[in-house]
């Protein structure tokens, strides 16, 4: 799950609020348990997510220990229907005193109903209006529970594509009278969920919870505790979108190019290479652009594996893409700037956002040459090269490899690609790491055709033969 945050009300810069009073619940509905969707569970992540947003509040001291509640439809399955939700919602609601603040938060599905209207998915949804939280049915609850907070906060991390835009849209204009109500939600695109694989969770509550470290004080000593909202709102959604404008989806069976957050984040055209992916692409033929002969004996697991006899070269458009993340205006270097590429987990998950977008645009401009195991082999040193050139050199190791190889194979699957042969070439790229020495071999580039040549290491030198 990734995306564009978005706002339906202007926030406030603070939120002050006495933390005695103050009641947090939060849920992960990680498992479907309808048959007709229990396959579209959102699993572990989900889960993930509603901790970390409600560990993150209570370690900076915004709630006590008491005051929170964190339910996941595997471990707590009773609390995750439409009852349980509703019943928790409205008893902690209705706890929260006048001078404190009200937060629920909620990972999970959303889906659209007849008319339009959208809703959240509770774990015993069954595709009956009877049984989802509409925006309607929040405020309801809210009145339900007399809710005397002086701020209520909505966070919603779904997947669904505009509907928590839909959801946020309706709780903050007519649905919900309450005179102090926020909302975040990510906006999401279904290929973006595997971004959280890498990651560990959802881009919007990995970032929430890095902002709201960042940018809150320490554990007060006093009950007040001012909330920078606006801050928080900010650092978040820069986060989320630049990591999730990394991934370039091929759609349809003209194999249009389109980012995932793009019918939602007209702003997005900062990001310059936005026009290499929709004006520089489907050219008609396969050009060769020199580069810099580079050392890259650390890429020998996967080197190795690259047949000089069938050379695969990128597009040019996909090269031009990859060269353009290392300008200073994008979204690599946004991630770099602000120190979020420093977490390994965040690495990873760009490194797979690229690997996704390299498979997606060669689908676009040049598909006869994605059958080729050859073409991951060059495409993924190539991605691991413009990381090093962006931010920091990548260490190439088995999880590196198998999680590009992963986001590489999922865009050739959706596209029905037969991936027969990079899965083989997959498996015996990871039986090269098993008991290997450090890697000894020196690599040329040029046209970005890898001539290979073999090498010897003598002692600390590498010695061409």
């Amino acid at each position: 799950m990734t995306g564009v945050v978005v706002v339906s009300r202007l926030l406030t810069e603070y939120l002050e609020f006495d933390v005695h009073h103050s009641h947090l619940l939060s849920y992960g509905i990680d498992l479907q348990c309808h048959e007709k969707l229990r396959e579209r569970s959102l699993g572990p992540v989900a889960a993930a997510d509603a901790r970390i947003v409600a560990d993150t509040l209570l370690e900076v001291g915004a709630f006590q220990p008491n005051n929170v509640a964190i339910f996941t439809a595997a471990q707590d399955p009773g609390e995750c229907g439409y009852d349980g939700i509703k019943r928790n919602f409205v008893k902690l609601a209705g706890a929260a005193g006048e001078s404190g603040l009200f937060v629920f938060h909620f990972t999970g599905h959303t889906f659209q109903l007849k008319g339009g209207q959208w809703a959240l998915a509770p774990s015993d949804y069954d595709g009956k209006p009877s049984n989802c939280i509409t925006a309607r049915a929040l405020g309801e609850w809210l009145t339900e529970a007399g809710c005397r907070a002086k701020h209520v906060l909505l966070t919603l991390d779904c997947c669904g594509g505009e509907g928590t835009v839909g959801i946020a849209d309706a709780v903050t204009t007519t649905d919900v009278a309450h005179p102090s109500l926020y909302v975040m939600s990510a906006v999401t695109a279904n290929e973006a969920s595997h971004v959280a694989e890498a990651l560990g969770n959802s881009p919007f509550s990995y970032f929430l919870s890095r902002a709201v470290k960042k940018h809150t004080p320490s554990r007060p000593s006093a009950p007040t505790f001012n909330f920078p909202l606006r801050k928080i709102f900010d650092e978040c959604r820069q986060g989320s979108v630049a990591l999730s404008t990394l991934l370039v989806r091929c759609e349809g069976k003209g194999r249009r190019l389109g980012l995932v957050t793009s019918p939602l984040a007209p702003d997005l055209q900062w990001f310059e290479y936005q026009s290499i992916v929709f004006k520089g692409a489907k050219h008609d033929s396969v050009d060769e652009i020199d580069s810099p002969a580079v050392v890259v004996g650390r890429f020998e697991p996967l080197a190795r594996h690259y047949n000089p006899r069938r050379p695969a070269s990128l597009h040019v458009s996909t090269t031009a893409w990859l060269d353009s993340l290392s300008n200073h205006d994008s979204p690599l270097s946004l991630l770099r700037d602000k120190g979020l590429l420093r977490d390994d987990r965040a690495l990873d998950a760009a490194l797979c956002s690229m690997a996704y977008s390299v498979a997606s645009l060669q689908l676009a401009c040049d598909p006869a040459s994605v059958r080729e195991p050859n073409l991951f082999v060059t495409g993924a040193m190539e991605v691991m090269g413009a990381m090093d050139a962006a931010v920091r050199r990548v260490t190439m190791g088995r999880r590196t490899v198998e999680l590009c190889g992963r986001f590489y194979r999922e865009a050739l699957l959706r596209q029905g690609v037969d991936v027969t042969l990079l899965d083989e070439l997959l498996l015996r790229v990871d039986g090269g790491f098993d008991g290997e020495q450090e890697s000894s071999l020196k690599t040329k580039v040029k046209g970005l055709v890898f001539c290979i040549l073999c090498v010897e290491v003598s002692g600390n030198d590498l010695v061409s033969v």
